[in-house]
């Protein structure tokens, strides 16, 4: 799909959603970001880990909203960045670490 249609929370709705199982932290966190954010997409999959949800994305399966983990780089999905999609947990990164992740993603082939 278009990167268009995701450019309001409303886009969620409904949409078959991977996520984190029931008992993992992670779900309950999203869980109070789609609250927050005022959708309600409807869970289809559920994983305990990013990379194990960006493989079932991979597999077209549906959708998914996770952090940008190594196992989700290593995944051929498409990965957006909405404007509205804020509130999550950020973490900091030593600029030694920040010029090899650049260096990475300059070199990255994607398939």
């Amino acid at each position: 799909g278009d990167s268009a249609a995701y450019d309001s929370p409303a886009a969620l709705n409904g949409a078959p959603l991977i996520t984190f199982r029931q008992d993992y932290p992670m779900a309950r966190l999203l869980a109070e970001r789609f609250a927050a954010w005022g959708c309600t997409p409807h869970p289809v999959h559920y994983a305990y880990s990013e990379a194990s949800i960006a493989r079932l994305v991979a597999e077209g399966l549906g959708i998914a909203v996770v952090a940008e983990t190594d196992g989700v780089f290593g995944c051929p999905v498409r990965r957006l960045r909405p404007a509205w999609l804020t509130g999550g947990r950020t973490r900091l990164v030593s600029t030694a670490a920040r010029a090899l992740q650049a260096l990475v993603l300059e070199r990255a082939e994607i398939r």
